[in-house]
């Protein structure tokens, strides 16, 4: 993976949505390395994260999350392919932005190219991880062996799992 790939480490884990709980561990780890007040995460509305307990606040969809709430606080939705949504929400307390590029939960739909290149430039302007979730689009299901790499970015936290494994379980 990390010879082919822009990463310079691994983690592996059990799952996808374990894959997601250690993305959001590490961008609150990282947002506190920035500031005590870092700790926002932007996901996009009709998401798919996961079903853990943090996977599942970044999921965000109400037929998932309503009978598990609270969750994990100081997540926001944004609109997925809304650059608006994104800036109204996005702010020096942000320590992450994460985004399928293409969200497979009730369809396939793509993310806009100029979209995903805009967030990235937001979270580089606010000091936020981009966070790309690849469970269901990485290991060359599009093409690429990662979906982000047909939008011109470079992500700063990659998930990843289904295709890794090829049947058996890994994140």
């Amino acid at each position: 993976l990390v010879e082919n790939s822009v990463f310079d480490k691994v983690f592996f884990c059990n799952s996808g949505a374990e894959a997601n709980e250690a993305a959001l561990k590490l961008a609150k780890k990282y947002g506190k390395t920035k500031s005590e007040t870092k700790t926002q995460v932007i996901a996009m509305k009709k998401s798919f994260h996961g079903r853990t307990h943090g996977a599942l606040a970044l999921t965000m969809q109400d037929k998932y999350q309503k009978s598990f709430m609270p969750l994990v606080p100081n997540i926001q939705a944004a609109e997925y392919n809304n650059i608006e949504s994104v800036k109204a929400l996005i702010n020096k307390d942000t320590c992450a932005v994460i985004l399928e590029v293409i969200q497979g939960e009730g369809g396939v739909i793509p993310a806009e190219k100029a979209f995903v290149q805009e967030v990235a430039a937001l979270c580089k302007e606010n000091e936020a991880l981009l966070m790309i979730d690849e469970v269901q689009t990485g290991i060359g299901r599009t093409g690429t062996l990662f979906a982000f790499e047909q939008y011109g970015v470079e992500p700063d936290v990659v998930s990843m799992a289904k295709g890794l494994g090829s049947g058996v379980p890994i994140g």
